[in-house]
């Protein structure tokens, strides 16, 4: 999922010890730009994101995946954050996926056609097509 936000927030990094090592949390609060603006807590692992592009008040690109489990009868949702780019090279990108389509014939017809080249218009009734479904 891939969405456009304002950086509200960055908090300070939490280094988390257990029996397989450190890890060190990172967690980014942001604020969508929608009409009704909805401020999210994004949260990645070690150092998967450059902390350089992380400035408050910049407004960048966030791509997500949204995890949920339980756990002792309650469920408790992530949203983790897995590429962070700038507005401007995503709004690039996009353009340059788009396709020239000037050169499509605009009167040019997607239907059935028949041994002609013309358009097949013919609408089945129902007394002309045998239903042989058993349901």
């Amino acid at each position: 999922m891939d969405f456009n936000a304002r950086i509200l927030e960055v908090k300070e990094p939490q280094i988390i010890t257990t029996k397989n090592g450190e890890f060190t949390k990172h967690n980014v609060i942001v604020e969508t730009l929608d009409n009704y603006p909805k401020k999210i807590c994004l949260s990645y692992w070690n150092d998967r994101i450059a902390s350089g592009l992380l400035e408050e008040g910049k407004i960048l690109n966030f791509s997500i995946d949204l995890e949920s489990r339980e756990y002792n009868g309650n469920w408790y949702t992530d949203v983790k954050l897995w590429k962070v780019s700038d507005v401007n090279d995503v709004a690039a990108s996009n353009v340059a996926e788009n396709r020239d389509f000037s050169n499509v014939d605009s009167s040019a017809s997607f239907g059935p056609e028949n041994s002609q080249g013309q358009s097949d218009s013919r609408v089945f009734e129902e007394d002309e097509t045998e239903d042989d479904l058993p349901f």
